[in-house]
């Protein structure tokens, strides 16, 4: 939806009142007081009426015109903030609110999937709609690819240089190691549901990389021209796998930073030869006699 007002029409210091007029809304704060605060706000920063610093009165059109414009665009966002369902939702549902407020704030993907149970029981209740439920469930999912795509604790990434750079015989230890408890002091367990989620991505990728050629030359060998149009499917979403956004940047996290301590070693200065004594000089110059 076009916006006819945005935050960026207001004068520059004026611009937090559309992102406190935006949270006021949301949080179901009745209309007059959301325009109280306004009003205030709008007398400290563009004062109309007042003294100046040698004691006399003044009076300001110019802070008169900046107050009407501001309070006409904050008028538009107010109106667009009516037409938006997840914010009207908010505002009129407190259930739905404390949903949405508890799903952007999880930072593990386990306590996501357990609010989620907890909206479906509400919408099974009545508390919710229907219409919130998939809102909230879209919002999940939203969070989900959030967390997944943050950037890598120490030890998560140690895990993935450790499973990029392995050979093929340590990588099926590592496999073992990080399944389930077969090995409790694994660093993976120390990891949440998402960083363990993407570690175990990189494995399989890696894994991938070194069986599927394999697999695919038998396949080439057996039917030859007849090979299964199956095949050509599983080559596409193979691709496509590999092609995923936050393995990329998974992977590209550890290139980057190999090549950065490659660049750093090789400029750093060689040590010199060691500066010869007094008495090795005169020792080497009686030999020469």
């Amino acid at each position: 939806m076009d916006h006819e007002f945005a935050a960026d029409d207001l004068p520059e210091h004026a611009r937090f009142l559309a992102g406190d007029l935006l949270r006021a809304y949301a949080s179901g704060v009745e209309m007059e007081e959301i325009w109280n605060e306004v009003t205030a706000h709008l007398d400290v920063l563009f004062p109309v009426t007042g003294r100046t610093a040698k004691g006399g009165r003044f009076f300001s059109r110019a802070n008169l015109e900046l107050q009407r414009l501001t309070r006409d665009a904050l008028e538009g966002i107010l109106k667009d903030c009516f037409g938006d369902y997840h914010l009207t939702a908010m505002r009129n549902n407190r259930s739905y609110r404390r949903f949405y407020s508890r799903i952007r704030r999880a930072t593990d993907m386990k306590a996501i999937g357990e609010l989620m149970k907890q909206a479906y029981e509400a919408q099974q209740t009545g508390e919710i709609s229907v219409k919130h439920f998939i809102t909230l469930n879209t919002a999940a999912d939203n969070q989900r690819e959030r967390l997944l795509s943050a950037s890598f604790s120490a030890t998560a990434y140690r895990l993935i240089e450790e499973i990029v750079t392995a050979s093929e015989k340590k990588l099926g230890y590592l496999g073992w190691a990080m399944y389930g408890d077969n090995v409790p002091s694994h660093p993976i367990h120390t990891l949440n549901s998402c960083e363990q989620t993407r570690v175990w991505e990189v494995m399989t990728a890696r894994k991938a990389a070194i069986l599927f050629p394999r697999s695919y030359a038998k396949l080439c060998s057996t039917w030859g021209r007849t090979l299964l149009g199956d095949c050509f499917i599983f080559l596409v979403a193979f691709k496509e796998f590999l092609e995923a956004p936050r393995l990329r940047k998974a992977l590209s996290a550890i290139r980057n930073k190999r090549r950065a301590s490659i660049r750093k070693s090789s400029s750093a200065p060689k040590p010199g030869s060691p500066m010869r004594g007094a008495s090795a000089l005169k020792r080497d110059a009686v030999a020469s006699r």
